[in-house]
């Protein structure tokens, strides 16, 4: 198993749900060894870093206490993807 940080996109001319592709960004961590190894590093990174510590994560805000509020989340969400058009 791995932790999979990849960056993904949408080509232009096949918008929709089922055409999201991966880039060459991003990096997969083994489970076992490298993330934890990540989550290990943690403070030393926060301590070159302060301003990361201090960020808080979309999904703690109150607009995504609905899944409607997730889907309007352009980090969440970020190809807008709907099955819920009716709503649009």
């Amino acid at each position: 198993m791995c932790v999979d940080l990849t960056r993904f996109y949408m080509p232009y001319s096949l918008e929709g749900g089922h055409n999201i592709r991966p880039t060459k960004e991003g990096l997969a961590l083994r489970l076992e060894d490298e993330w934890t190894a990540l989550l290990n590093l943690l403070p030393v990174i926060h301590a070159a870093n302060p301003e990361l510590s201090a960020m808080k994560q979309c999904c703690d805000n109150n607009d995504h206490a609905t899944q409607i509020g997730m889907l309007c989340c352009c980090r969440c969400n970020p190809f807008h993807v709907t099955t819920w058009n009716a709503l649009n």
